[in-house]
C-alpha cells in the first residue's frame, strides 16, 4: 500500500526537498519510479489535486490506484482517507472501501440548502477515481488478513 498526500497541479504531483525547493513529478517519472523499485503495491492512493493522470500511469504496476480528477479540499480528502482505511481494515474488499470513502466524503459536505437539509452529492469533478488494472477484481481483493 502507498499513499501519497500532498499537492498537485498540471505540472505533476509537488515532492519537497529538504532545501525547501521543490519538484513536481509527472506520470511518465511516477511509472519509471515504481517501475525501478518493483515492489509488490496492490492499492496507492494519491491524494493530491490533479492526480488522475499518474494514477493511469501507476496502473502498469499497481492492481488499484485512487486518483483527483480535479482539486479536492483537504477535509474532503481526510474524510475520503478515513472512510477508506477503516473499510478496509475492517477487512472490506478495495471497492467496498472505495464506496465507503465516496460516502464519508458526500457525508461531511455541508447541506445545499438550508431550506431542504438535503445532502450535497459530491461533485463529480471532485470525487476521487477508483482505477483498476485489468484482470484484477476490486470487488474481491482484500488486503486486511482475517484475525478469527
Amino acid at each position: 500500500m502507498v499513499h501519497f498526500s500532498g499537492h498537485g497541479d498540471a505540472d505533476g504531483l509537488v515532492f519537497h526537498h529538504d532545501d525547501g525547493s521543490f519538484r513536481a513529478v509527472s506520470p511518465d517519472d511516477l511509472r519509471e519510479i515504481f517501475r525501478i523499485a518493483a515492489v509488490s503495491v496492490k492499492v496507492a492512493v494519491l491524494s493530491a489535486c490533479f492526480s488522475e493522470p499518474h494514477a493511469q500511469a501507476l496502473l502498469e504496476h499497481v492492481d488499484c490506484v485512487v486518483g483527483m480528477p480535479g482539486t479536492i479540499r483537504d477535509d474532503a480528502a481526510r474524510s475520503f482517507a478515513i472512510g477508506f482505511y477503516e473499510a478496509l481494515g475492517d477487512r472490506a474488499s478495495v471497492q467496498a472501501a472505495y464506496e465507503i470513502g465516496c460516502l464519508a466524503m458526500r457525508l461531511q459536505q455541508p447541506p445545499r440548502d438550508a431550506n431542504t437539509g438535503g445532502m450535497r452529492d459530491v461533485d463529480e469533478h471532485v470525487r476521487p477515481r477508483l482505477l483498476v488494472r485489468p484482470g484484477v477484481d476490486a470487488g474481491a481483493l482484500v488486503l486486511a488478513a482475517g484475525t478469527d
